[in-house]
């Protein structure tokens, strides 16, 4: 009767070391676990300190500052022109101001493009389909050509243009007031926003009641110009 005693106390105490023994492993895992999630990257660059859970390490501190001192520098730098000289905004105003006055332009290189697209909005103005066009070298002006400018050609070469020949041209809708509008009996089909308007050219775009140079409007860009 005494030996099923001496075995129960035995199972008894085998059961207590195999709890004790896989408490201490599941203590020593804990390490393993902290050490995959920063090799995850889940917590990379984070600090048990931190209050909300993640202080940023000094690793990626200084990767952030580094960061913005990278975009800050060019900043900080004067840009420099062709000859190594320091740029000044107002020099290139100027420059380019006497650009304009004089008409200066730029090369555009020969090179293919594509041209059009293939999900045309007004089939008939041509839009689509695209299709790869080659265009050789031209020179281009730099800005548009003003009213200024475009009465000094005017002036020099004595130049008529479409509009002054044919006597009328077509002004945008909403460049016209109510009482044109009004008055104006005919459009294009399907081109309503499009009106003809009698003495309209480059110097009266909107008919002979407007004049550009007397509405201050001699550095905009020239209109009715073909």
């Amino acid at each position: 009767m005494r030996r099923p005693k001496v075995w129960t106390c035995l199972a008894f105490a085998l059961a207590v070391v195999v709890a004790a023994k896989g408490s201490d492993g599941s203590a020593e895992e804990q390490p393993e676990d902290d050490s995959a999630g920063a090799d995850c990257g889940c917590s990379a660059g984070l600090s048990r300190d931190s209050p909300g859970g993640g202080e940023v390490s000094s690793g990626s501190s200084s990767s952030a500052r580094d960061a913005e001192t990278a975009t800050a520098e060019p900043a900080a730098e004067e840009e420099e022109g062709p000859d190594g000289a320091a740029c000044d905004p107002g020099t290139e105003a100027e420059a380019a101001g006497e650009d304009a006055a004089g008409g200066g332009m730029v090369l555009v290189e020969e090179g293919d493009f594509r041209f059009g697209t293939d999900r045309p909005f007004i089939i008939p103005d041509g839009e689509g389909p695209g299709r790869l066009t080659s265009l050789p070298s031209f020179y281009i002006d730099r800005f548009m050509v003003t009213n200024e400018r475009f009465g000094e050609f005017v002036g020099n070469t004595s130049y008529k243009t479409d509009s002054e020949k044919y006597g009328w041209s077509f002004v945008f809708l909403p460049m016209l007031s109510m009482r044109q509008q009004r008055e104006i009996q005919q459009a294009v089909a399907g081109m309503e926003w499009w009106l003809p308007v009698e003495g309209a050219y480059w110097r009266r775009p909107e008919g002979p009641t407007t004049d550009v140079f007397r509405d201050g409007r001699g550095n905009h860009p020239a209109t009715h110009a073909d």
